[in-house]
């Protein structure tokens, strides 16, 4: 297994207006970078960070806690604090900045009105908005069971989009979709990409992989959909569900391959279950061991096509990859922008990509499995660690972690 060491952070080294000779492997494509040194002389100070989260979801790990606890090791002289109770003022005064992740409750404007409003007049902390999903109920899918939990979420949204001084999304679809829908000024928002953690997600090992890739042919494929339930919804209408388009395909191959269904299962498919193997959901810091115990060849993750899932990141093609396992996606948004050679339109395609894939040696699936496992590099959330520095922190306090020239 590759071993985990604590990452060098960089952030680009300023350039003096003499120092075009400095700057010659910049030319070549490398650029120039220094680190952040946390002990340097005119960097003495605490830098504080405080995040209210809706929930500890998947969501909460991905763009709040892991990114926190990064920055903390990395940075020395920083302190977060990450929490589902919204602050006091006397918690805002030493703030860089306060980061609302996904707060969409209307119960939360009297708070803000009470205690956020006059802050912000008295304190100069960055005020941010983060959100990485279409939440108004009117664009989300009929199928997706969190729809109608709170109907006032719109006007809640936008209360505090307006008065944030920046909002963080996951990709740029979303950043137009909000912009657009509530009417705020697109450059108000910066795209965070949800970056997988390396120290988490990273167990990628070779012998296991080699072992499975050789000892393939005495038993049938183990295919895995590793969901949640928000994909089939309540009442699992077999045709309005991300599954649709596969639900026959999966019907009629329940005896060649053996499927596994890792968080959720369409009814459709219980008169089946005797064909299919269930994992209940698992809690997120088990998730990536859990998804190990299940021993899959593939992964397959179907979408309907539709505006929420266009706005989907594709952490699952690079949950996979990490897991050393391939995975093929839909045809669809960030999933196509990111590996486009593992995405299907159809149930026919999926089926011909399974045979294609599975025909080749062992060596040359190793080959593309690493090939997928090195793309992560550079999107680790380690490697980029110091965009969030860069939002989190203010301006002058960011500026404070390059080396002194």
């Amino acid at each position: 297994m590759f071993s985990y060491s604590p990452p060098k952070l960089s952030i680009p080294a300023k350039q003096n207006a003499g120092d075009e000779q400095k700057s010659s492997a910049g030319k070549s494509g490398i650029s120039s970078q220094s680190t952040p040194s946390a002990k340097s002389e005119k960097n003495q100070h605490f830098n504080f960070i405080h995040s209210a989260m809706m929930d500890y979801g998947a969501s909460a790990y991905y763009r709040v806690r892991f990114v926190n606890q990064l920055l903390e090791q990395s940075l020395g002289n920083l302190a977060s604090t990450n929490t589902t109770i919204l602050p006091e003022r006397n918690q805002l005064f030493r703030l860089d900045s306060l980061r609302l992740q996904r707060v969409t409750n209307q119960r939360n404007i009297p708070w803000a009105e009470r205690v956020l409003v006059p802050a912000r007049k008295e304190f100069p902390f960055r005020l941010i908005y983060d959100i990485d999903d279409v939440l108004i109920p009117e664009d989300m899918p009929d199928y997706n069971i969190y729809r109608d939990i709170t109907p006032e979420i719109q006007s809640t949204i936008k209360y505090f989009m307006d008065m944030c001084d920046l909002i963080t999304v996951s990709c740029a679809g979303l950043a137009d979709y909000y912009s657009g829908k509530l009417g705020i000024e697109r450059k108000k928002f910066k795209i965070m990409e949800n970056y997988p953690p390396q120290f988490f997600f990273d167990h990628f090992n070779p012998l296991t992989v080699r072992s499975r890739l050789l000892n393939r042919n005495h038993r049938k494929l183990r295919i895995c959909f590793s969901c949640s339930q928000s994909h089939f919804g309540q009442g699992n209408a077999p045709r309005n569900n991300d599954f649709s388009g596969i639900l026959d395909w999966i019907i009629e191959n329940r005896k060649k391959y053996q499927f596994i269904f890792h968080g959720g299962m369409l009814d459709a498919l219980k008169p089946y279950s005797g064909d299919f193997e269930y994992a209940p959901p698992s809690m997120f810091l088990q998730y990536p061991l859990f998804r190990q115990t299940l021993f899959p060849d593939l992964y397959i993750q179907p979408l309907q096509k539709n505006l929420f899932n266009e706005c989907k990141s594709p952490i699952k093609l690079y949950e996979a990859w990490a897991e050393g396992v391939p995975a093929f996606v839909q045809d669809i948004g960030n999933y196509h922008a990111a590996a486009p050679e593992a995405c299907f339109q159809s149930a026919e395609q999926l089926e011909r990509m399974i045979a294609e894939w599975f025909s080749a040696s062992p060596q040359e699936q190793y080959t593309r499995i690493m090939q997928n496992y090195m793309r992560l590099r550079p999107l680790w959330l380690e490697s980029n660690t110091m965009k969030w520095a860069e939002v989190l922190l203010l301006p002058e306090h960011y500026a404070e972690y390059f080396d002194a020239e």
